[in-house]
Parts: C-alpha cells; structure tokens; sequence
C-alpha cells in the first residue's frame, strides 16, 4: 500500500485567496517555559488545501456538518489535462474518460497548476471547467470534483458559475490538491476529512490517496 498526500502546508507566507486573509500562526506556549508546547491558530475556513461545501454558495445549501463522514472518501479518478492546460477544460475533453468517471466517486483535475505554488502567477489564468462541463460532470453519481488550482472559477468571477453547478447538486469541491501527477493512471481511494466545525461552508482538510499494491 502508498500512501501520497494531496495537501499543501498550512504556514505563514502561504498563498491564499486575494478576497481572504493569510493564517496566523503564533506560539502560545512553550515546553521551556510552560512544560508543553502550543500554537494559536486563526485562519478561514477556506485556506489552504480545502473543501467547499454547498453551503458556501448556495442559500440554505447543505454545511460540511449535514453530510455523513462517508461523504469525504471513496474511489478517485485523476484527469490529466496538464498537456492542455490553458483556456477552459471542455466537455470534448472529459468525454475521454466517460467510462471511468461512470465507476468512481471524485474527479480530481490534474491541470499541474500547483508548480506555481508560492508564485504570484499561481492566480492567473489557470485552467477552469466550462460551464458545459461542469453540468456534464453533473450527471454522473458523483460526491465531489478537485482541482489543483485555487477556485473552480476564474480568480475575478463575481457569480461563481461552475461553483453554483456543482454545489447546487450537493457535489463538494476540493481545491489546492497537490501531487496529482503521482496518480495518473492509477486505482486510489481518495480521503480528505474535513475539521468537524458545526454548520462551516468549507474547511482545511488533509487530502491523501491510498494506492493498494
């Protein structure tokens, strides 16, 4: 069994998204001086590696706390557009993989956007699903799409269209996933738990893959 972790570090200095604040991270408390050591941690809910629920966008939409646990794992399916990696992903291009799509629980996007992690380029002009697509993505019985990039939208959207497609069918959104290429062409279980914040739109997770041999 491998194991690969899909997540970026939480840290000071860490992108975020332009709307939003960076974490802060501060020591509480020290083993030198208080016997046990301790941080302070204030961040949004949508820093870093993390999960969108529909609650985010949509009114009365279902929060991280109104789904069962069972929501965040199950079988994955890496798409790999990294050679076509500009402009919108089309429908034409995850027709490709209808067959496989039809057998698992979450697509995950490998655009291999998260190269420029720590870059200021990491926010412009990533690839993102066409609203056609998004809608045929829709179709399937799927839990959840992932992206390596920051947003399933353009980073200047103001009516977050692929956003609305997806969360309107209780479909959550993983964004800031890493290492997707390490699982082209591979069977995994894809787990990403979010923290178990009551009624939260979005949360951090620790996204990982488990590959069996």
């Amino acid at each position: 069994m491998q194991i690969y972790d899909l997540s970026h570090p939480i840290e000071q200095n860490m992108p975020y998204f332009p709307s939003s604040e960076p974490p802060v991270i501060e020591q509480n408390a020290t083993i030198e001086k208080n016997g046990y050591a301790e941080k302070i941690i204030t961040f949004h809910t949508h820093t870093g590696t993390h999960i969108d629920a529909p609650g985010h966008i949509i009114p009365n939409g279902k929060n991280l706390s109104d789904f069962q646990v069972s929501k965040f794992t199950g079988k994955g399916l890496v798409v790999d557009i990294e050679e076509h990696n500009f402009g919108e992903i089309s429908v034409e291009i995850l027709e490709n993989y209808s067959d496989e799509i039809s057998d698992v629980d979450f697509v995950l996007i490998h655009i291999g956007w998260s190269k420029k992690w720590g870059n200021k380029d990491y926010f412009d002009n990533f690839p993102v699903l066409s609203q056609e697509a998004a809608e045929w993505l829709t179709r399937f019985k799927l839990k959840g799409v992932g992206v390596d990039v920051i947003s399933v939208d353009t980073i200047d959207s103001s009516t977050l269209p692929v956003h609305n497609i997806l969360l309107k069918n209780d479909l959550v959104i993983i964004e800031n996933l890493t290492n997707l290429n390490m699982l082209v062409n591979k069977d995994f279980t894809f787990f990403f738990l979010p923290l178990p914040v009551k009624e939260a739109g979005g949360s951090p997770v620790r996204a990982v893959a488990v590959v069996q041999d």
